[in-house]
Order: structure tokens, then C-alpha cells, then sequence
């Protein structure tokens, strides 16, 4: 009896685990729209017409005018007028004190997503660091001005180009060192910068070199191959019997 009650409760917490993993990436992206969605309605509608019974329509309509808001702004900054305009706005904006440096950090923001879009990262590279003999995956961003690789030459008597390298860390990619390279030195990988970047925030879990004709796995896979994981727990490998009690 006991061990039919072990089993029905060990099954009833793997079944609420279960449940939850499921369930936090579709409850967590309704919390964010939802949070979005409150957000926009409280700037544009009044907040008697939010407590009536209308209160859904008018949310849905706010969210409408964002969106045409944003598109007509996107419109107007794309032609001749609106860049003067966007460009005098800026400029008052960068030289009132106080509002200037929130301005210019939140600028800042949208300009590193928007370069993270684009080309700001060029190659993939493999650079050895933090000392001969490891590599470290890098990204090539730029060539170093010339004045700077002449210095370099006349120093070291270096006789290549020199490669500006970033090399994020793990698992927060935002950090990292700024290095400059030879071209020499340098191994180029033939991989998407996003792919790399995936390795580098999963600590190499997650390989770009992996079988892509295996089809994707959902996250439930991945809970049931933990489960069976858990059910079947490797055998205790001789060197364990070696070990220091405390250790065991």
C-alpha cells in the first residue's frame, strides 16, 4: 500500500512539473502582451471609458492607433520633410540639460538593436584566448585604421592586417573584450552570426553543427527526455568507489 501511495504522489508532482514547463512560455508571452496591450490603453483612452463595459473595444482601438501612430511616423521619417524634422527634433533634444542624457540613453538602446539587426557583427572567427592554445569565439566588426596597424608594425614588426574583434562573454553576450587582431591569427568559421551566438549563451549546448535534417524538437521532448533521465539515473562509475567519503 505504501508503495502504491509513493507512486501515486511522485506521479502527481512530475504531472504539475509538467504543466508548468508547458505552460510558463504561453503564460509569460500573454503577461507581456497583456502588460503591452494596458500600457498603450491607459496612455490613449480615458480612464472612465477603460472602467465601462466597453472596456475590451476600446483597448483593442488603442492598440489600432499605435500601430497606424507608428507606421505614419516610419511613413513620414522616410521621406525629405520628415528626416529635417526627426533631425531638428534630435538636435534640440541632445542640448536641453537633464532631458538630454535620458534622450541619448534610450537612444542609444534603439541604435545597438538596430545594429544588432544588421551588419554589425560581420564573421564569425576563432581567436586563441585567453592564452595560446584556447579559442575563443569571436566576431569580426571592423578593419583597424591604418595608423593604428602602422604603430602596431613598427612595435612588434607584425606585418599583417589587423582585424577588430569582439569577443562576448557566457552566458550574457552584452559584456565582452574589445581586441585587435592579426589576420594571421585569425580562423573563420562558417557559421550564421545567430548561430553562434546561440552557442555562446548556452555555454556550447546549444551546437550549430548539429544534424539540421533531425527534426526540431518542442519542449515537450525535452521534459519527457528529462523524465526518462530521471527514471533510469546512470550507474555509479568504478572511480566513485575511490572517492573521499565526503564526496560520495
Amino acid at each position: 500500500m505504501n508503495h502504491i501511495w509513493k507512486k501515486i504522489t511522485a506521479g502527481f508532482r512530475v504531472n504539475i512539473l509538467i504543466g508548468l514547463f508547458l505552460l510558463m512560455p504561453l503564460v509569460g508571452t500573454i503577461w507581456i502582451f497583456d502588460l503591452a496591450i494596458t500600457f498603450i490603453s491607459k496612455q490613449i483612452v480615458p480612464n472612465a471609458w477603460l472602467a465601462s463595459r466597453y472596456a475590451p473595444l476600446f483597448r483593442i482601438a488603442a492598440v489600432i492607433v499605435a500601430v497606424a501612430v507608428l507606421y505614419f511616423v516610419g511613413l513620414l521619417t522616410r521621406n525629405f520633410v520628415g528626416k529635417k524634422i526627426f533631425r531638428l527634433a534630435d538636435w534640440i533634444l541632445t542640448r536641453i540639460p537633464v532631458i538630454n542624457s535620458v534622450y541619448t540613453s534610450i537612444r542609444q538602446i534603439s541604435e545597438s538593436l538596430v545594429n544588432s539587426q544588421s551588419t554589425l557583427f560581420k564573421d564569425v572567427v576563432l581567436i586563441q584566448f585567453p592564452r595560446i592554445g584556447l579559442y575563443s569565439i569571436g566576431f569580426v566588426t571592423a578593419r583597424v585604421p591604418e595608423m593604428i596597424t602602422r604603430k602596431i608594425e613598427t612595435k612588434t614588426n607584425i606585418n599583417s592586417d589587423m582585424i577588430c574583434i569582439f569577443l562576448p562573454t557566457a552566458p550574457n553576450p552584452t559584456s565582452g573584450f574589445f581586441l585587435m587582431v592579426p589576420k594571421s591569427e585569425i580562423i573563420y568559421l562558417n557559421i550564421s552570426v545567430a548561430a553562434a551566438m546561440k552557442m555562446i549563451i548556452s555555454g556550447g549546448a546549444a551546437s550549430p553543427w548539429k544534424n539540421e535534417a533531425v527534426p526540431q524538437q518542442t519542449l515537450l521532448d525535452y521534459i519527457e527526455a528529462w523524465l526518462k533521465r530521471g527514471e533510469n539515473p546512470p550507474a555509479e562509475t568504478p572511480a566513485a568507489e575511490n572517492r573521499p567519503p565526503e564526496l560520495k
